[in-house]
């Protein structure tokens, strides 16, 4: 498979860099529906199946921040910028 990734600009390191699609989630929204919507507005990609792979929390010790990770294999090729 493929992993897509996106060229962002990063305050934390002052240039850009590589990272995985993805956003906050809105208030009352499921992971699933965060990916899907995430997936299409950074990327185009209409993904017709998700499954999730794992909840992460990198920061636990400091900060109550969690990432979910999700795998499609079906929907739209991704634009092209």
């Amino acid at each position: 498979g493929e992993v897509i990734l996106t060229i962002e600009p990063s305050a934390a390191f002052s240039e850009p860099t590589l990272i995985l699609p993805g956003g906050e989630t809105e208030q009352d929204e499921e992971h699933t529906a965060t990916a899907r919507r995430e997936l299409q507005e950074e990327i185009g990609y209409d993904a017709l199946r998700l499954d999730f792979l794992a909840e992460l929390r990198p920061y636990s010790k400091y900060l109550s921040v969690r990432s979910c990770l999700s795998s499609t294999r079906s929907g739209t090729e991704p634009a092209t910028r």
